[in-house]
């Protein structure tokens, strides 16, 4: 479900005015009205308005055309048609004539009902959904009436709005609502009483959680706020408040002490008002010790968004301390460090490894392609040597064409590497006992040995995740099998290299070089040969996501929330069988 407003809220502001309102109030979307803000035909005003909501991120809900379907005649529709098209209205809102069920007799509601399926057939092409307002003083004032006028009309694309009547009690509408569930498209929220007596949405809240019970079932179904009190921003701002506190989801940020600066990093302010379009969360970062301070309001809340400094908790805690906790969304790559506990609890676990995944990938890529040009020993000589014994160097690697190359681990990053190497002339090796050739064969590669990969690959490239069983799996009978100017990159983990294993082999063939973006520890012990040997390139863990990059973690999560949110499949779930394998 989404939230946003309809723009006859006020008619007195411009387009642009809209939009900005709608951002104030932290709004997803917004119904735009046919009647003053975007008239029938005005398409160059359609694609401005629909470029500047892409533009902020908004989407359209519908266009509410205030079409009355009586006329036997619909042609004049197809530019009502023409214009949410191209603004990219999914829904078209419309009258079901000018008369009330008691005023019409049958010949008139076949009329309406007659051009209601005609609109629908046209509508049905343009891959629009046309929907009933649920209006007095038109065939759809009631349930009743509203059904039996969708039985005459016959089209699976006709829906329903759905308002309450405030000339009727709120257990009247409450059975009215019950009736129309199985055909709501949409939801026009306010809280007016009888003579149409507006008032702040506040004061109907009560009446609101009981329709909202009933409406829950239907997670597509878009809210949108329709009039406020006074017609005063001040009262749409408070109505918008308490709107997102009766529907969205309450949500988190949750740190270790210290490392809470990592979450503005990964969900700065732009990522923020994405994710405050979907939930009810607070800029605040709560830390393990704030969770039994109140426990009336964590009791409430259904989903933490954290990244690196994600504290560790029990399942005692979890269950103890955050009772209605459905979901964690992580905004970094590996969740072996808290992630157990939660899914034994229940509890849906989400990782941005693959966005982690990309900077990783990219580092790898041109790390392989230098050193396949002799990049990295090239420097030292030509300071050392000069630059003819720089270049005479430099021309014993084979450069980039129908060179091999080692991926160890085809996991989300060898993975995204083997495909972006897919671009270049190479020939690439890959070791990973958990995939069948075919699967390596799509992404481009070959599967292979250890011993096949040290021994004819001109550059050997780690990513194995970091599990007991993989610890000090590179070992010196690999090592000592690199070409005599073979080079290592490691940016996986440093714990699967027997690093004396790996100083040996350096030692023993000068010419070979190891780019170590990760070492154990990080960084190494003081005095450790790595800082001292000429053919050792040591980076502090820079592969991954830095600087404006951590901002797709941040975003990869939003997206994902979005999904979960609306059931559809989301990409990056981890699952309690997926620990065993995954870094």
């Amino acid at each position: 479900m989404e939230i946003g407003f309809t723009t006859v809220t006020f008619r007195d502001k411009s387009p642009e005015e809209c939009i900005r309102l709608a951002k104030q109030a932290k709004l997803s979307g917004i119904e735009w009205g046919g009647d003053v803000h975007l008239p029938p035909g005005d398409l160059s005003l359609a694609q401005k308005i629909s470029q500047r909501m892409k533009e902020e991120g908004l989407r359209v809900f519908s266009y509410g055309s205030y079409y009355r379907t009586e006329t036997v005649n619909p042609q004049d529709f197809l530019s009502i048609l023409d214009t949410a098209k191209t603004l990219g209205a999914p829904i078209i809102r419309v009258w079901a004539g000018t008369k009330s069920p008691r005023e019409a007799d049958p010949k008139y509601r076949e009329q309406v009902a007659a051009c209601a399926k005609r609109i629908a057939t046209l509508a049905k092409h343009y891959g629009i959904t046309v929907a009933f307002e649920y209006h007095r003083g038109t065939l759809t004032e009631t349930a009743q009436s509203a059904l039996e006028l969708l039985r005459q009309a016959d089209s699976d694309n006709l829906k329903l709005y759905w308002q309450p009547n405030p000339d009727i009690s709120r257990q009247e509408n409450g059975r009215e609502l019950s009736l129309l569930l199985p055909y709501l498209a949409c939801v026009h929220i306010f809280h007016w009483t009888k003579g149409d007596k507006r008032h702040l949405l506040e004061e109907g809240k009560e009446d609101w959680q009981r329709y909202l019970v009933r409406i829950h079932e239907k997670q597509k179904v878009n809210f949108i706020l329709e009039f406020c009190q006074d017609d005063d921003p001040n009262s749409f701002l408070k109505d918008c408040a308490v709107l997102r506190k009766l529907l969205l989801p309450q949500g988190i940020f949750l740190s270790s002490k210290g490392a809470e600066e990592n979450i503005s990093r990964v969900f700065p302010s732009n990522v923020l008002q994405e994710l405050l379009s979907e939930i009810e969360i607070e800029e605040k970062v709560y830390v393990p010790e704030d969770l039994s301070k109140n426990r009336k309001f964590f009791n409430r809340v259904e989903y933490l968004f954290s990244t690196w400094g994600m504290p560790s908790l029990t399942k005692e805690e979890i269950t103890q301390l955050l009772p209605r906790l459905k979901g964690v969304f992580y905004g970094a790559g590996s969740v072996q460090g808290f992630a157990r506990p939660f899914l034994e609890a229940g509890i849906s676990v989400y990782s941005a490894w693959g966005a982690n995944a990309v900077p990783v990938a990219e580092y790898t890529v041109a790390q392989i392609l230098l050193a396949n040009k002799g990049f990295f020993r090239s420097d030292r000589l030509f300071r050392k040597e000069g630059r003819d014994q720089a270049g005479e160097f430099a021309h014993t690697f084979p450069g980039n064409y129908r060179t091999k190359v080692g991926i160890i681990g085809a996991g989300m990053i060898g993975s995204m590497v083997c495909r972006k190497l897919q671009d270049y002339c190479l020939e690439v090796l890959v070791y990973d006992p958990f995939l069948e050739e075919e699967a390596i064969r799509e992404m481009g590669g070959k599967k292979a040995s250890l011993e096949e990969i040290f021994s004819q690959c001109q550059v050997v490239s780690n990513h194995v995740a970091n599990l007991p069983e993989t610890v000090g799996m590179l070992d010196y009978r690999l090592f000592s099998q690199m070409k005599e100017n073979g080079v290592f990159l490691n940016t996986g983990r440093g714990a699967q290299v027997v690093e004396e294993d790996l100083v040996r082999a350096l030692k023993e063939c000068p010419n070979r070089t190891a780019v170590l973006d990760v070492t154990d520890p990080e960084p190494p012990e003081e005095g450790h040969p790595f800082y001292e040997l000429p053919n050792v390139i040591l980076t502090p863990h820079i592969a991954g996501s830095s600087g404006n990059e951590v901002e797709r973690m941040g975003e990869y999560m939003v997206s994902e929330f979005r999904k979960q949110q609306r059931g559809e499949p989301c990409l990056y779930e981890v699952t309690l069988k997926m620990l065993e394998t995954m870094a």
